[in-house]
């Protein structure tokens, strides 16, 4: 690692100390349940600190990204940059248009969100779920659905038994 690499690393290392769930680095594994870091509970926190500014957050991943090149030589940069960088796509909004007739040809969303049944349906403080076409998971908060956290399969899955297993966020 050279000498602006590691100051780079250490800058970075201070801004993701708030996280509960952080890397243990140079494995970039997360120090508490053990998945690839960012783990889906960090995905959920990074999202909330880059609230609205998703090209930021992808800006800092890649910068994390970056960091974690060069620490793990054995691993294809493709993968790292999945593991890293590719969460933060932004979506398109697929919410909040209106239902249409059936037989119409008006576009359908794409995307159908549920809340959980202990949620007053008329109020905004609510966590909602949907599911994308390729199967990815959307998180959103009632209160600003505009904003979304995607988990594809494998860390929706990891986030589920997390949870089952009592784990808290």
């Amino acid at each position: 690692m050279t000498a602006r690499s590691a100051v780079a690393a250490t800058v970075l290392d201070k801004r993701i100390t708030q996280l509960a769930h952080q890397p243990a680095r140079p494995i970039w594994d997360c120090r508490v349940c053990g998945q690839l870091w960012p783990c889906a509970p960090a995905k959920v926190r990074l999202a909330e600190a880059y609230s609205g500014d998703r090209q930021g957050l992808a800006i800092f991943m890649g910068s994390l990204y970056a960091a974690a090149v060069p620490e793990q030589p054995g691993v294809p940069s493709g993968l790292l940059y999945a593991q890293f960088v590719s969460w933060t796509r932004v979506l398109t909004p697929p919410v909040d248009r209106p239902q249409v007739a059936a037989g119409s040809t008006a576009r359908r969303p794409t995307v159908q969100f549920v809340r959980p049944n202990r949620c007053d349906n008329s109020g905004p403080n609510c966590v909602e779920v949907g599911i994308d076409r390729d199967g990815s998971r959307i998180v959103r908060s009632s209160k600003q659905p505009q904003q979304q956290v995607v988990f594809d399969h494998d860390e929706w899955t990891a986030f589920i038994e997390s949870v089952r297993a009592g784990q808290s966020f």
